[in-house]
């Protein structure tokens, strides 16, 4: 190769170089980075339960039943034809979700029970309701379309109630459920109550 030729590629990439350096400025631009952190409030959890006037500790609900008016049975005994009722009272008042409520008796030990007693286990109901609606699964919305719980909107009543339907046709093994009341212990209603944050995914059907 002449020294003319290597003299010509020297000044091609001369030029190239230089052309390279004006593209390279001619996209430059102006530029500034930030950094940072977003901050969010936690929605708060304030449930309490009180029953009988006295607050419940966690996983340890004794529900206090009293009897609704009959005055043919002594007071807070539960016979054929008498119901008795317990209040719980529910108090969200400073929680900011709405919540569900689940009141779920459970039907095989109370059977079990009943049968030990000897009566016909379908003759006792046990209901759960809140503003006279089903609570074994409600949900209590937040008030004023979005606003956390308060002193005035925040308690509700779930009310538990316990019917024994008198049943003519069962008057022999109600007899002996009578009996058996001198050697059993109390007729225990076992009744789990759940209070849980309403999720969005709850309304997928």
């Amino acid at each position: 190769m002449t020294k003319r030729s290597v003299k010509s590629i020297i000044a091609v990439l001369m030029i190239l170089t230089i052309a390279l350096y004006f593209i390279s400025g001619t996209y430059a631009r102006y530029t500034d980075s930030w950094e940072g952190t977003g901050t969010v409030a936690v929605a708060k959890w304030n449930v309490t339960l009180k029953s009988g006037g006295e607050s419940v500790e966690q996983k340890n609900l004794t529900l206090k039943f009293t009897p609704v008016a009959n005055k043919y049975v002594v007071s807070g005994k539960i016979a054929p034809d008498v119901e008795l009722e317990a209040d719980v009272e529910i108090d969200l008042d400073g929680t900011e979700v709405a919540v569900d409520v689940k009141a779920e008796v459970n039907e095989e030990s109370l059977k079990t029970a009943l049968t030990n007693y000897g009566t016909v286990p379908e003759d006792i109901k046990v209901t759960a309701k809140i503003d006279n609606e089903d609570a074994t699964e409600k949900t209590i919305e937040l008030p004023d379309g979005g606003s956390a719980f308060g002193p005035e909107n925040g308690k509700k009543i779930l009310k538990i109630n316990v019917k024994w339907t008198n049943v003519d046709l069962h008057s022999e093994s109600d007899t002996k459920a009578g009996k058996a009341a001198e050697e059993l212990d109390a007729l225990e209603i076992p009744v789990t109550l759940t209070v849980q944050q309403h999720v969005l995914s709850d309304d997928t059907p």
